[in-house]
């Protein structure tokens, strides 16, 4: 099995904060805060059993948030601030900043970091919002790495957006699993 890493991108205030859209509908309920419990559960396991986990905090320029949520991480604004307590939970996690894009690979030397550490595995969590994700996890696969998304970590502006992502979008080139099972396929 190649080495793994994790790479979690968006734990941010305008995207998994109390104030973030997320929190103010009933349509979503805690659903973000659940997926940050899942992606808390993914780094306390990554800390102990994997080579390496990294954040990478996400910023989209004006022209790109063209939804409520991607509005949320738009460049400048108080939502790109990460995640309050997030990286004191995590100490042991590399902190990354991609340039404004929906890309967590682009200028956030990410691909050094993973190749430094002999990664060919990464298991990538973060938000579906404005394509971060599918982005993300396409330039990863380019980049010759096997890429697994954890189906109950993906923040997603509606249940339908979260099912094409899942069956079609990233069914087509990444593997998506459980936390649980990612989990314990490393065990």
């Amino acid at each position: 099995m190649q080495r793994r890493g994790l790479v979690v991108m968006g734990m941010q205030e305008g995207l998994f904060g109390r104030h973030a859209a997320w929190h103010q509908t009933d349509a979503h309920g805690n659903e973000a805060s659940h997926i940050a419990s899942r992606i808390d559960q993914l780094l306390a396991h990554a800390d102990q059993s994997w080579l390496k986990s990294i954040h990478v905090a996400m910023e989209l320029e004006p022209q790109e948030a063209s939804q409520p949520a991607a509005q949320a991480i738009v460049a400048g604004s108080p939502g790109v601030a990460l995640l309050d307590g997030f990286a004191s939970r995590h100490p042991r996690m590399e902190q990354l900043q991609a340039i404004p894009g929906r890309d967590a690979f682009r200028g956030s030397d990410l691909d050094q970091v993973l190749g430094e550490h002999g990664i060919g595995q990464i298991v990538i969590a973060g938000p579906t919002i404005a394509g971060m994700l599918d982005d993300t996890c396409r330039t990863a696969y380019a980049l010759g790495y096997e890429v697994v998304v954890p189906a109950d970590c993906l923040l997603a502006s509606s249940e339908v957006e979260r099912k094409i992502y899942l069956e079609t979008v990233l069914a087509a080139y990444v593997r998506v699993m459980d936390v649980q099972d990612i989990i314990g396929v490393a065990a």
